[in-house]
């Protein structure tokens, strides 16, 4: 045996040695720890064992002092937004457009059992009690005692007035005042002339602008107005000569007008 050969024996020698050195101390190790630790086995010269693949990052997931602070941010705001809406002061209300009319000192309480009859298609659409005051506003505001939704009524369109006296110039009883309105209003199927005073008996009919609402008024039958002994056509002829009349008194006061302001001028 040459020299080389001596020298590899000796180094496979130590190494054995080495290996008993270790097997033993791993076998110590494993007696305290309670477990035995596994054995790898001794890998030849010029080869290395695979390393193994590395696992991918997996994402964090949100910790939990964010999500509580989050929470706690949104609670805030809600908080505040409720104080917010508490303390908020409320919007004003539209202020109501000023009646363009003057109760006269005439007017008094009517006597129960009045109301006003809205008829929409030959039915009641709509029944309105007459008690409480003297005077009833009709009109498109929603404060009227008689709220008519249709475009073509004013907002403060006819007036009805009560009065609780007969005189000379009126009797007593309702009376129907148009406010100067543009499409007009209607007692008994004829046109009134604005801002003058119309007699109403129970079972009169009144229309305003273009409304095909028909507005009746009901009340006591004392208050129904008397059958006439006259003919139809008597009734047509007196008809049309209060007409005539009431024409010529418009004219009329409208001419005075006219004078009484040239003469101011």
């Amino acid at each position: 045996m040459d020299f080389e050969e001596e020298m590899e024996v000796e180094e496979e020698r130590s190494m054995e040695d080495r290996n008993e050195e270790v097997m033993g101390e791993s076998e110590e190790s494993e007696k305290e720890k309670g477990f035995k630790m596994p054995v790898l086995p001794c890998s030849p010269a010029g080869f290395k064992l695979p390393s193994l693949p590395s696992s991918p990052a997996l994402p964090k997931a949100p910790e939990k002092d964010q999500e509580e602070a989050k929470e706690e941010t949104d609670e805030d705001d809600k908080e505040t937004e409720v104080v917010d809406n508490s303390t908020s002061t409320a919007k004003p209300s539209i202020p109501s457009i000023p009646l363009n009319y003057e109760e006269p000192s005439w007017g008094g309480l009517p006597a129960p059992g009045y109301s006003l009859e809205i008829l929409k298609n030959g039915t009641i659409a709509q029944t309105v009690r007459l008690e409480g005051k003297s005077m009833f506003t009709i009109g498109r505001l929603p404060q009227s005692d008689l709220y008519m939704e249709h475009p073509s009524l004013s907002r403060h369109h006819a007036v009805l007035q009560y009065k609780a006296e007969a005189s000379q110039d009126l009797p007593a009883g309702f009376h129907l005042y148009d406010l100067d309105s543009t499409h007009g209003t209607w007692h008994n199927k004829n046109k009134c002339f604005p801002r003058k005073y119309y007699g109403l008996r129970v079972g009169h009919m009144m229309k305003f602008g273009g409304s095909t609402r028909l507005v009746i008024l009901q009340g006591p039958e004392q208050d129904q107005e008397e059958e006439s002994a006259l003919g139809m056509t008597e009734l047509m002829a007196v008809k049309e000569e209060k007409a005539a009349l009431e024409v010529l008194v418009q004219a009329l006061t409208s001419d005075r007008k006219c004078f009484l302001k040239s003469r101011l001028e």
